[in-house]
């Protein structure tokens, strides 16, 4: 959210023309927490694979290489900006998990923040961007063929509507049996409602047999809003038509 300049101005006008001076206080107040909150909800953090700056997220010119750095440092009333290209998770999703199997890395998403890609990496406002031109792709392979594809690509745990997903390509993510909690290859959702648009969502492989496994996206107990996106070609072992997206609630 933006407002413009004019209406600070017009806020002043309000005040000046007040005689009670408690109502001055208050209106003064008022006006001082919501500019002290829209100046917060203003915080973006940038990713770019192809910027060669100081790597720290202040700016196209000094993106983050690495998304996965942009979500561990956000913090709620942040919007990611993330420009073409393709990204992978290098983070398991529990710290502490202990597994056989070393494939648990996923996008982890974050409460209050907003992930958005489509960027061209020059941008100054969203409605700039065009997600389907500028591909921006989240990807469970890791171009180092000596590290394991992740599970699942991205995984909303417990977050509510101010977390957000739009803009991207979500590819190859492959869940296997024994993957606990990731039962979507693609995306899972585990009890929340976060907002997820403008997405294609395909290539995605389940081996998982649990009842809540999908190819393209799990969804327990939760109830997300989802809109505009193409769920395709996403398959669960041994299911011939595979299965795009599974809810269970």
């Amino acid at each position: 959210m933006c407002y413009s300049p004019y209406f600070f101005e017009y806020i002043s006008h309000q005040i000046q023309g007040l005689n009670s001076p408690s109502m001055k206080q208050l209106l003064l107040s008022v006006s001082l927490i919501l500019a002290g909150y829209l100046t917060q909800a203003q915080i973006i953090i940038y990713v770019d694979s192809a910027a060669a700056g100081l790597d720290n997220g202040t700016s196209w010119a000094n993106a983050y290489n690495d998304l996965q750095d942009a979500l561990e440092t956000a913090q709620p009333n942040t919007q990611i900006w993330v420009a073409k290209g393709s990204y992978w998770p290098t983070k398991n999703w529990l710290d502490v998990l202990q597994d056989w199997r070393s494939n648990k890395k996923t996008f982890k998403m974050r409460p209050g923040v907003r992930v958005l890609g489509g960027f061209n990496g020059t941008e100054t406002q969203i409605n700039q961007r065009d997600w389907r031109k500028n591909k921006t792709r989240l990807t469970a392979i890791d171009p180092d063929p000596t590290m394991q594809t992740a599970a699942c690509v991205v995984f909303f745990d417990d977050l509510d509507q101010t977390s957000q997903l739009d803009g991207f390509w979500i590819t190859d993510g492959h869940t296997y049996s024994g993957d606990w909690l990731l039962f979507g290859a693609g995306i899972t959702i585990k009890k929340g409602s976060p907002i997820l648009g403008n997405l294609i969502i395909k290539n995605n492989t389940s081996d998982n047999g649990d009842d809540r496994s999908s190819g393209g996206i799990s969804v327990h107990e939760s109830s997300p809003y989802i809109y505009n996106c193409e769920i395709t070609n996403n398959s669960i072992k041994n299911i011939p038509l595979g299965c795009s997206y599974r809810f269970k609630v």
